[in-house]
């Protein structure tokens, strides 16, 4: 394809953000795993199997609701039932001592029928009173049999602000001989949805040598960036306020619901769905591009796909997301919209299908190494043995180059609807060389780079940031099977992992090492 003009590297830059709402919003519930109520741990201390099914604090309210306009701990909860099968109890349940609503989930009583207990406790204890009946006696009860049985129903959980109300349904089940658990599945942060704000995000059409700021639109419901038809270079995004607190040992991801005004998908240029750091220590980017052989990784106008940006921080901080548009090819142009965005974490994967190791020199022997033209020399290290290296030198101030495993043959292949992990193990040669390191990119794509993701770490020029130890330091870069025609099936599903470095700052420089990266699947949460 002809080009507009030579890549330029998207910079982060601090923009001021836009007020929050002054339209009413109402309650949004996330997803609130399965109940599964054991009677294991109520059997501490006795001798008998007393069949007794509570779950006491099983999850915690407030890390599954937000509301634009109302202070999460002032919303309302309640609960519905299922209908009772017949000859069994009206009510099965009771959340906290309080059974299930009759009067609706509007604004439900902040007596009786508040599960919050008039906002005195937001995590629910779960008792099965159908199961194990009456005052908490000796027992033993009889309502499943014992050894092998069960019973489920589904409810309805509804929060309410006393004028508008959402609703959530799971499946609580009892499990004779099990321990208390959650069925698992993400944590819900927020949703935008842009139906009357923009809800706190901000644009900036960035400005800089060989490129001119894309513009913005906003309708009920949509963020928009433009690119016009026609030979300029242009690029811009949409930011959230960066407020997503950090907990430690999760991993955050951002489904992204996407539009497009283009008619084919080669029309749509480069989009990007990006996770932000309040001090910019580090950040992670799902990569789309409309060329090569899978030209569907894009939608094309009225259809919407959805996407996923994966992040697993390296160091604390606060985290925003963003969406932005690189428009360098002179056939494409058009409007990318953003309909929405959820936001949610979930606790670290244990260790899932292994897929590959390289750490050693017979697992690196395949790998290349690149130094990206247009830019100054990095230097590589460590070919023929079980650690590579790359070095940028200080004094320079334009240094680009990676190292990349073999893409011939699909050394790494997808499986369908799995969540990948590369885990890669870095260090610095000393505290000292972490502060003044340049950026490096931990990189993942498909064989024909239509879907890439990355993670970029900094240095602070005064600390180490988001750099690996002396010792060594993990990183974990996720990315989906894509979705794309044929894959996994075809003869380029495979995939490369990759290690850049980009120095842009003649204040920087210095050596990173990379002992391994190690490649695993597992279910996507």
């Amino acid at each position: 394809m002809m080009r507009k003009g030579l890549f330029v590297t998207l910079a982060i830059v601090a923009i001021a953000l836009l007020s929050g709402s002054v339209y009413g919003y109402a309650p949004v519930i996330g997803n609130i795993p399965d109940v599964i109520i054991g009677d294991q741990e109520d059997e501490a201390g006795w001798t008998i199997d007393r069949n007794f099914f509570r779950y006491t604090n099983a999850f915690d309210f407030l890390a599954y609701v937000s509301d634009g306009d109302t202070t999460e701990t002032l919303l309302k909860w309640s609960f519905i039932e299922e209908a009772s099968p017949g000859g069994t109890p009206t009510d099965w349940f009771e959340i906290s001592g309080v059974t299930q609503t009759t009067v609706g989930s509007t604004n439900p009583p902040a007596g009786a029928k508040d599960l919050t207990l008039g906002g005195t406790d937001y995590t629910p204890t779960f008792r099965d009173t159908y199961a194990s009946p009456g005052t908490e006696d000796p027992g033993p009860y009889t309502g499943i049999v014992e050894g092998s049985g069960q019973h489920s129903k589904l409810i309805w959980l509804y929060a309410s602000d006393g004028t508008r109300e959402d609703s959530k349904d799971i499946i609580v089940y009892s499990i004779d001989g099990e321990y208390d658990d959650l069925s698992g599945g993400p944590i819900f942060i927020k949703e935008y949805t842009f139906d009357t704000t923009v809800e706190g995000w901000s644009f900036l059409g960035l400005v800089g040598t060989g490129f001119t700021g894309a513009t913005s639109s906003y309708t009920a419901g949509r963020l928009g960036i433009i690119s016009t038809n026609d030979s300029t270079n242009r690029v811009g995004f949409w930011q959230s306020p960066v407020d997503i607190a950090y907990v430690a040992d999760n991993v955050y991801r951002a489904r992204y619901l996407v539009s497009s005004s283009a008619a084919t998908a080669n029309q749509n240029p480069q989009f990007r769905m990006r996770w932000t750091h309040d001090v910019s220590l580090q950040s992670a980017t799902q990569v789309v591009n409309a060329s090569g052989t899978y030209d569907n990784s894009v939608p094309t106008d009225p259809t919407t796909k959805e996407y996923s940006s994966y992040f697993d921080p390296a160091v604390g901080g606060n985290m925003g997301v963003a969406f932005d548009m690189l428009d360098f090819d002179v056939n494409q142009y058009g409007t990318h919209y953003v309909d929405s965005v959820i936001v949610e974490r979930f606790p670290d994967p244990a260790a899932g299908t292994a897929v590959k190791t390289y750490t050693d020199s017979a697992d690196f022997a395949n790998w290349g190494f690149v130094t990206n033209v247009g830019y100054g020399p990095v230097t590589s290290g460590g070919a023929g043995t079980g650690t590579l290296s790359i070095t940028s030198v200080t004094a320079d101030a334009s240094n680009y180059g990676w190292w990349q495993s073999s893409g011939s043959a699909n050394e790494l292949t997808y499986v369908a609807d799995k969540l990948y992990r590369a885990t890669y193990t870095l260090r610095c040669a000393s505290d000292t060389a972490r502060n003044t390191m340049p950026q490096v990119r931990l990189r993942t794509q498909n064989d024909d780079a239509q879907m890439t993701q990355t993670m970029e770490l900094n240095s602070q020029g005064t600390g180490p940031g988001a750099m690996p130890a002396v010792g060594g330091t993990d990183y974990g870069v996720y990315f989906e099977t894509p979705t794309l025609p044929g894959s996994p099936t075809t003869a380029n599903d495979g995939f490369i992992v990759a290690i850049d470095v980009l120095d842009f700052n003649s204040a920087q420089g210095g050596t990173i090492y990379m002992d391994s990266v190690a490649i695993d699947y597992l279910a996507i949460p």
